[in-house]
């Protein structure tokens, strides 16, 4: 179970994801499912792949977040290499899951990657992405 608290920041948000990608030799893509007023429902991984990349499969994200009743998700994913900064693979894939958030009003809030003790949100840095 999921403390119940609101995830109204990045910083809360990586708090809650930093402790599963501390140890990880791969990457990860995880997903933070959030109710109406922006607390945890769910906190599931989707994806573990290799050392450069892991696959964003769009049907499984949100047919979670359907099957959970999510009227928001946080994406989180991590990067080996040291740098928090998105690819231009990352910015893509972030673009497409907002397209579809919005058909199937599941809001993409934020995505976040993590790498080392550091991140980077989209949100934050206010990129045109995630609107």
């Amino acid at each position: 179970m999921i403390k119940r608290i609101q995830v109204n920041t990045s910083l809360i948000a990586y708090n809650i994801a930093k402790d599963v990608f501390k140890d990880l030799d791969h990457e990860e893509l995880w997903v933070l499912y959030l109710n109406h007023g922006n607390e945890p429902i769910s906190f599931e991984r989707m994806t573990s792949g290799g050392w450069t990349s892991t696959v964003i499969d769009l049907r499984q994200i949100f047919s979670t977040g359907l099957r959970h009743h999510s009227t928001g998700m946080i994406l989180f994913h991590n990067h080996l290499s040291g740098s928090c900064n998105p690819s231009t693979s990352d910015i893509t894939n972030t673009k497409n899951v907002n397209k579809i958030s919005k058909i199937l009003e599941i809001q993409l809030i934020d995505h976040i990657i993590i790498s080392g003790n550091s991140f980077y949100s989209f949100a934050d840095e206010e990129v045109t992405t995630i609107d």
